[in-house]
């Protein structure tokens, strides 16, 4: 699985000229990384059925970078500074200073999701053994921890700045879904299947933000809150079935997790983002094993 958010920028880059003031993002470019889901569950009569399902989703990514010619400059979300750059803004009273910082910059970012579901599944259509279609509907449970971290050093290692940033949500609600399956062949061995899932989570939003903007002095901000998240989810697949009892299957898997990407922060005035989305989400290939009994 791979996560990706709406606003993932680790630090901006920019130029400054005495005609000229230019700057763009460095995204936090997130790589597959291995996951896992296990399930359980009980055949209530032919048609319909109970299941638990654990997932574990998560991901980290790293960028680093520097300057090299004169008027380049990188500010990362809490305002620390690589380089040298004026500040532009007339309504700041240090209009005009110029802020000069470190050498170098690191930045970490990661996620992790953990999330239980618990549902009961119901076919609703068959036909000529050829095809079928079910609903779901259930809970489900999220525990997210999202994390951001910032350094600026001078060329001997020295932390010049620093800054750190975590989100956690733990919230539950209902969980919706419709799956259908096309079947071939005469013993219906193979099969492609599409599901899509929707739940809306109610719970705890705890955000935390600690700097340090000159050495050895430091500032914190905390928040805690309600929030509620919507999520959206969609499976589409290939399946083999081996015998009665084995079945395999692959396929492509997304998930989006509204008002859960958290970016944000003031990059010292100098950058701001083009686009307010905030979304979390996942995306990347599976393959399920299923043994019935």
């Amino acid at each position: 699985m791979r996560p990706h958010f709406s606003e993932a920028v680790a630090f901006a880059r920019g130029t400054q000229t005495p005609s000229s003031f230019r700057t763009e993002a460095d995204e936090l470019q997130f790589g597959y990384d291995a996951s896992f889901r296990a399930h359980a569950g009980y055949q209530l009569g032919g048609s319909g059925g109970i299941r638990f399902a654990y997932w574990n989703l998560q991901g980290d990514a790293t960028v680093a970078g520097s300057v090299g010619m004169p008027g380049e400059f990188i500010v990362d979300p809490f305002g620390n500074v690589v380089g040298s750059v004026a500040i532009i803004d007339p309504s700041d009273a240090r209009f005009g200073a110029v802020l000069t910082g470190g050498d170098e910059i690191h930045t970490r970012a990661s996620v992790e999701t953990n999330i239980y579901d618990l549902e009961f599944t119901r076919e609703i259509c068959a036909r000529s053994r050829c095809w079928e279609a079910g609903l779901s509907f259930g809970a489900r449970i999220a525990d997210i921890e999202q994390f951001y971290g910032s350094v600026v050093t001078a060329s001997n290692g020295a932390v010049v700045g620093q800054g750190e940033f975590s989100a956690d949500f733990i919230g539950a609600g209902p969980r919706l879904g419709v799956y259908g399956r096309q079947y071939f062949g005469c013993n219906r061995r193979f099969s492609l299947f599409a599901s899509c899932h929707g739940a809306l989570l109610l719970g705890q939003y705890d955000v935390r933000a600690d700097t340090m903007p000159v050495p050895g002095f430091q500032t914190g901000q905390a928040e805690s809150l309600t929030r509620s998240v919507p999520v959206l989810e969609t499976e589409l697949g290939a399946a083999w079935r081996f015998s009665e009892s084995v079945h395999v299957s692959v396929g492509w898997l997304f998930q989006a997790w509204f008002d859960m990407g958290a970016s944000g922060g003031r990059f010292g005035g100098f950058f701001a983002g083009a686009d307010d989305a905030n979304v979390m989400s996942f995306d990347g290939m599976f393959l399920r094993t299923e043994f019935s009994f």
